[in-house]
Parts: structure tokens; sequence; C-alpha cells
């Protein structure tokens, strides 16, 4: 299936090239996706990371980040005050990769979401296979914030990771209310 996939994307690429995330120039074939250069621009977020949200610890010495110790301090519940069980995080939110994000979601970049699905596989792909994943939920968007931008993003990055995965995707399984 992935074979395949990338057969797609690689004549897709042909007819629109894509645009690199990070500098936002048009990337070649040969390149796939991203500049060469630009990949020095970002950050992964390593392997000492937050087993509740995702986020990078400066040390490995704790499980838990700084902001998810403070929220469930009062509480002394980690993690059962939260909304959901973990958090994946691809990069550190600095520099180049900031300016990626806005563009993605605020300048129509839906291109990028291959980019992101791309690289969710290669930092988390045996996580994902050991959870035997049985559907992908994309967290909506307000209607009106949607109507505004056009698309959800987070929905055409799980579209993205559901059609390199080959995991289903479920459009409607919540609904965003106020």
């Amino acid at each position: 299936r992935r074979k395949i996939y990338r057969a797609i994307r690689w004549i897709e690429d042909l007819v629109y090239p894509p645009r690199c995330p990070i500098c936002d120039g048009l990337v070649g074939i040969e390149e796939h996706l991203i500049h060469e250069k630009c990949k020095e621009k970002i950050y992964s977020v390593g392997k000492t990371v937050c087993a509740h949200c995702g986020k990078p610890l400066i040390s490995d010495s704790g499980e838990f980040c700084y902001d998810c110790t403070q929220k469930n301090k009062k509480k002394n519940k980690i993690k059962k005050s939260m909304s959901f069980e973990q958090g994946k995080s691809l990069f550190v939110y600095k520099g180049e990769i900031k300016h990626c994000i806005y563009r993605y979601k605020y300048m129509n970049r839906r291109e990028y979401a291959a980019f992101f699905a791309e690289e969710a596989l290669r930092q988390y792909a045996d996580w994902i296979s050991l959870r035997k994943i049985d559907a992908i939920v994309a967290v909506p968007m307000y209607k009106k914030k949607e109507r505004k931008r056009g698309y959800n993003q987070a929905y055409t990055f799980a579209k993205e990771l559901s059609r390199q995965t080959g995991i289903p995707i479920l459009k409607d399984a919540i609904r965003r209310t106020r």
C-alpha cells in the first residue's frame, strides 16, 4: 500500500509541485516534500518527552513536563483530569516551524499535510502499529471558523495520515460544541 501511495504522490508532484513547508519554495521531485537545507532548520522533539502531552523534557529525570505537572498538582492526578490519554509531538515549536504551522493553518497550504503525515510515520510508525488503531478521528473546528479558513487543518492531516497508513478516518465521529 505504501508503494502505491508513493507512486501516486510522485505523479501528483510532477503535475502540482509541492511547496517546502519550511521556506514555502517549490520542491523538486528529487527532494520529496522538503528541501534538504530546510531540514536543518527544524528540530524534532527527540526521545525524552512528557509521558502525557509529548512536549520535550528539559532533562530525562522526570516523566512529565512542567505544564502537565502544574495543571494537575492540586489534584495529584497527572492523567485523569486531562481529556486525552497521550499526546505526540513532531517538532519543537520554535523558529521556522512556527511559520510553517501559520501558513498551514491560515494561508491554505494544505499540501503541508503530506509532510506532517510522513514525518509522523517516520517518528511514530512503531507506536501506531503497537496500538492497532481502528480509526483516525480529527478534532473538529467550529463551523464559523472552518468556513472562514476554508478547511480544517486537523482533518487534512488526518486524511493524509489515513491515506499513508490505510487506517480509516471517521469524519463525523465527534462534534464541536460551545
